[in-house]
């Protein structure tokens, strides 16, 4: 034990030496694992971002073709509905149209024309 802590006292010099430079050298494996982790994840963080990008994209394309079918599908529901009340009404002034007073009550409305003018 003697001898062991003599050596250290004699070579304290090369000791002290020897651990900063196992020191250095770990904290240098560190250093570099840490930067070559920073690289794989920038990688990676950029393919996510590619990935997201397009994913957005395509998400976006469909709502828009969904919104284009939708349109398309309330224009023509209204168009039918128009359709319908279009008949509907050419239908109720034919049937007003053959009551004399009912046809007086829609001339003088249509028209502003009075009975006997």
């Amino acid at each position: 034990m003697i001898k062991v802590k003599d050596f250290f006292v004699k070579y304290w010099k090369l000791v002290a030496g020897t651990m900063t430079g196992i020191f250095i050298f770990i904290l240098g494996i560190f250093a570099t694992s840490k930067n070559s982790s920073k690289e794989k994840v920038s990688a990676s963080d950029g393919e996510a971002k590619a990935k997201a990008a397009q994913k957005e994209a395509n998400d976006n394309k469909l709502l828009f073709e969904k919104w284009i079918a939708d349109d398309k599908n309330l224009r023509e529901a209204k168009e039918v509905k128009q359709e319908k009340i279009k008949e509907e009404k050419e239908k109720r002034e034919k049937e007003l149209g053959n009551d004399p007073d009912k046809l007086d009550t829609m001339l003088e409305d249509k028209f502003g024309l009075k009975k006997g003018e």
